[in-house]
C-alpha cells in the first residue's frame, strides 16, 4: 500500500516539472530586458515589490556621501567662532570621512589657544541622514572680564598666574586664643586631579604649612595627602609654648560611597618648656558617612573611629584613641536634631605637649576652651538647627539651640567618676558649599558667658 502511494506522488511532481518546463520559451525566443528587468518582475508577480521599495529606497539613501551642512561652536570667550572654524579646517560642502574630525581636532590643539578641545558629529535633518552637524566645544581657561579705564567698555582677557583660590579662616574653638589666617589653594597645578594647599595663620595658633594632594581612580588607593608644617601656640591650661616642626603623609580608600578607610603616618620635631622631643605617629580610621548636607542632613550618621601610636622618643608608646560619633534626625517642621558623643582617650600617661584639651573641637560652649588639659576628654552635644533660608539655596542661613557637656582626665581614672561642666545657648550659622561660619552665645554651668566665632571647612 505504502510503495503505491509513492509511486503515484512521484508521478504527479514529475507530471508538474514538465508542464512548467513546456511552459518556458527557448533563450532565443525570449525578448530582450533591461538589466534588472527580470528580478523586478518576478518580485512583482510575488506582491514583494510594494514592501521592499521602502527598503531599497533606504539603502540608496544610506550610500550617499555625507557632507558637513553647519559647524557650531561653543566654550569660546576669547576667539570668535570664525577663527575657530577657519582653525579647524571644516568649511560647509566638505566631505565627513572617518577621520576628518580628529585631524581638525590635531589641528586646533597645535595652536595652543585652548586647554581642551573636542568635536562632536551630530545629524542636522533626519529625513536626509546625509546632513552633518559638526559641534566643537573648547576651553580657553581661565578667563576674566577688564573694564576701560573710563568704564565705557570692557573685554574678556585670558588670566595669567597660577588659579589661586582664598579661603578666610577664623576662630578660637581649640583654646588656643582668636586664630585668624587663610588657606591658599592651587588646583591642578601638579596635574590633574591634585590640589596644593598653603594654610597660613596667625594669632593663638600661628601655622605655616605646605599640602599636596592626589586623588586617583583606583579601587585600592582613593587619595593621597603629603604635607609638612611649622606650628607655634600657646595655652593657658599647658602654661607654656608649644613648638613644631611637622611632616606627615595620609592614603584613603573609599569602599563605598559612605565609607572610607585611612593610614597615616608622621613626625613631629616638638620644643615645649625649653626641652626638645621627637614623636613618630603611625595610625589608621574609618569614617561612615551618609549626610548629603553637614548641617541639614536627616536620617544619616557621621561616624569617625582612629587608633594612633604616639612613639615618643626616650620613653613609652601609648596608643591614642577617638571616637567622634554624629546623629541627625528629622525634628518639628524644617529643623534638624544633631546627636554628638565625642572621646579621644590615651591608654596611658602621655608628655604635657600630648595632652588634650576639654572643649577642643568645639565640644564645650560657654568655658573658654583649653583651661584644662588631661590625657583624655569625653563630650557629648545635643543641637537643633532651623534653617531660615530655603534648603535648597547655595547659601544656607539658620539658627541654633545647643546643650554641651564635657571632662577632661589623666590616664587611668574613671570616666564615670568624671564632672562634666555644661554649656547651654544658641547661635547663627551660614554655609556656602563647603565654607561654615558660626557665631554662638552660651551660658556655663559655672556661672560663665562666652561669645564664640568659628569657621572652617564642611566635609
Amino acid at each position: 500500500m505504502l510503495a503505491a502511494l509513492l509511486t503515484l506522488t512521484l508521478g504527479a511532481l514529475t507530471d508538474q516539472n514538465l508542464l512548467r518546463m513546456s511552459q518556458i520559451e527557448p533563450p532565443s525566443r525570449r525578448p530582450p530586458r533591461a538589466a534588472g528587468q527580470t528580478q523586478q518582475s518576478a518580485l512583482a508577480r510575488r506582491g514583494l515589490d510594494p514592501l521592499l521599495s521602502p527598503i531599497r529606497a533606504s539603502l540608496a539613501t544610506g550610500q550617499a556621501v555625507e557632507r558637513i551642512t553647519d559647524v557650531r561652536v561653543q566654550g569660546n570667550t576669547l576667539t570668535a567662532d570664525a577663527d575657530i572654524v577657519a582653525l579647524s579646517g571644516l568649511p560647509l560642502g566638505t566631505e565627513l570621512t572617518p577621520t576628518l574630525l580628529d585631524e581638525a581636532a590635531a589641528r586646533l590643539r597645535k595652536g595652543g589657544h585652548f586647554r581642551r578641545v573636542e568635536i562632536l558629529k551630530r545629524f542636522a535633518s533626519i529625513a536626509d541622514p546625509s546632513q552633518i552637524l559638526v559641534v566643537i566645544i573648547v576651553d580657553e581657561g581661565r578667563v576674566g572680564i577688564r573694564v576701560a579705564d573710563d568704564g565705557t567698555s570692557a573685554r574678556a582677557v585670558r588670566r595669567r598666574g597660577p588659579p589661586l583660590m582664598f579661603l578666610p579662616l577664623l576662630g578660637s574653638e581649640d583654646g588656643y586664643g582668636f586664630t585668624y589666617g587663610a588657606l591658599l589653594s592651587l588646583p591642578n597645578v601638579a596635574g590633574p586631579h591634585t590640589r596644593i594647599a598653603i594654610p597660613l595663620t596667625w594669632g593663638g595658633e600661628r601655622r605655616a604649612g605646605l599640602e599636596y594632594e592626589k586623588r586617583f581612580d583606583s579601587e585600592r588607593l582613593t587619595r593621597l595627602r603629603v604635607g609638612g608644617s611649622l606650628l607655634r601656640r600657646e595655652s593657658a591650661a599647658l602654661a607654656s609654648v608649644d613648638r613644631r616642626e611637622q611632616t606627615w603623609i595620609r592614603g584613603e580608600r573609599e569602599v563605598v560611597r559612605a565609607l572610607r578607610l585611612g593610614v597615616w603616618g608622621g613626625f613631629d620635631a616638638v620644643t615645649f618648656a625649653g626641652a626638645d622631643s621627637q614623636v613618630i605617629r603611625t595610625g589608621v580610621d574609618a569614617i561612615v558617612d551618609t549626610r548629603v548636607d553637614p548641617m541639614l542632613s536627616r536620617n544619616a550618621v557621621y561616624v569617625r573611629a582612629a587608633v594612633e601610636r604616639l612613639a615618643v622618643r626616650n620613653s613609652s608608646a601609648p596608643l591614642r584613641t577617638l571616637l567622634d560619633a554624629n546623629g541627625y534626625i528629622g525634628g518639628p517642621g524644617a529643623s534638624t536634631i544633631a546627636v554628638r558623643v565625642y572621646r579621644d582617650a590615651a591608654s596611658m600617661s602621655v608628655p604635657a605637649y600630648l595632652k588634650v584639651l576639654r572643649g577642643r573641637d568645639g565640644t564645650l560652649r560657654g568655658y573658654r576652651a583649653g583651661t584644662v588639659a588631661g590625657d583624655s576628654t569625653a563630650a557629648g552635644t545635643v543641637e537643633l538647627r532651623l534653617p531660615v533660608t530655603s534648603p535648597l539655596s547655595l547659601g544656607k542661613f539658620g539658627v541654633r539651640g545647643f546643650v554641651d557637656a564635657a571632662s577632661a582626665y589623666d590616664a587611668g581614672e574613671s570616666l564615670r567618676r568624671q564632672h562634666f561642666e555644661r554649656g547651654v545657648g544658641g547661635g547663627v550659622w551660614f554655609t556656602a558649599t563647603v565654607i561654615r561660619l558660626a557665631l554662638d552665645v552660651a551660658h556655663g554651668s559655672s556661672g560663665s558667658t562666652r561669645v564664640q566665632l568659628s569657621s572652617g571647612l564642611l566635609f
